[in-house]
């Protein structure tokens, strides 16, 4: 039996020439036995009518946040509700225009805002022309997205064509092989990344920690279920989805956040690299350097 089976998925299609493909994968996800219901961009009805899925996988077809209410004086919240519902999201195809739009939370139409909504793990196939694919943009873009956990099934056969049909199912398949909700109900908490001990106000002791094990933990964590708070040092690193993040600087800091938090959490993984030292009395100042202490290298 197929791990997909008995699987809700949301299937979303974006204005692409390879929209043609999501019928095809619609119809393999529904014969490995998953529950899905579509999700299109305004543009993806240029390439393949709504009809087309509607037809296919028996089920309403979403893609207008405001639909016609003329018959009806009901509001339903539908990104929020499917958001709930679904096990997984897979987009494919995904433009270069909708990554970016998942970058940076734009939410300017309905599939945008259901990912904003989604409380479960978002797969993406992107299909655009190979000029694209390789823009610095797209790829600073889907990287970013990669750090805050979003699967991506990356193009074969070229840069930017998308991947096979059965390829996409695979890693579908594949993925809730290795994805288990059994920390639903969990709290973790998670400390990450390195401390900064000011010497001055404007020089500072610290370490070369990137926070790439405490995140990684914290992405895990919430992909199984748990409910996960981060608490990280200075880095450079997306937050992952689905989880609160807490900014310190200091190990003091760090420390208090950590009893503020500790009693709250039901499991509680020490991953950050607090400094061991740390000065004193540090003046609210920039130290010249004729002030520094004797033996203090320069």
């Amino acid at each position: 039996m197929s791990s997909i089976s008995g699987k809700n998925i949301i299937l979303g299609v974006c204005g692409s020439v390879a929209a043609y493909k999501s019928a095809f994968l619609l119809r393999e996800l529904q014969r490995n036995g998953a529950e899905v219901r579509v999700v299109m961009t305004p543009s993806a009805a240029n390439f393949v009518a709504p009809l087309t899925f509607s037809s296919l996988s028996h089920n309403q077809v979403y893609m207008d946040m405001f639909p016609d209410r003329s018959h009806s004086t009901s509001v339903g919240t539908w990104h929020i509700d499917l958001g709930v519902w679904a096990d997984a999201m897979l987009i494919a195809p995904v433009t270069a225009s909708t990554i970016a739009k998942l970058t940076y939370g734009i939410a300017d139409n309905f599939l945008t805002s259901l990912v904003l909504a989604l409380r479960t793990p978002l797969i993406i196939a992107p299909a655009m022309d190979a000029d694209m694919y390789s823009h610095p943009s797209t790829s600073s873009n889907i990287s970013r997205l990669k750090e805050r956990g979003v699967f991506v099934v990356e193009p074969e056969e070229g840069p930017g064509r998308l991947a096979e049909v059965d390829k996409i199912v695979g890693k579908v398949e594949a993925f809730f092989e290795g994805h288990h909700r059994d920390l639903t109900g969990k709290k973790i908490l998670v400390t990450a990344g390195p401390t900064q001990e000011p010497i001055d106000a404007v020089r500072y002791i610290s370490n070369r920690s990137s926070g790439r094990m405490g995140f990684a933990v914290a992405a895990a964590a919430a992909n199984r279920g748990a409910e996960v708070r981060l608490i990280s040092g200075p880095v450079a690193l997306e937050t992952p989805r689905n989880v609160v993040r807490e900014d310190v600087r200091t190990a003091d800091e760090m420390h208090r956040q950590l009893e503020k938090d500790v009693d709250w959490c039901d499991v509680l993984v020490m991953t950050a690299a607090v400094a061991d030292y740390k000065i004193a009395n540090p003046p609210d100042r920039k130290i010249k350097k004729s002030e520094f202490a004797e033996g203090l290298a320069k």
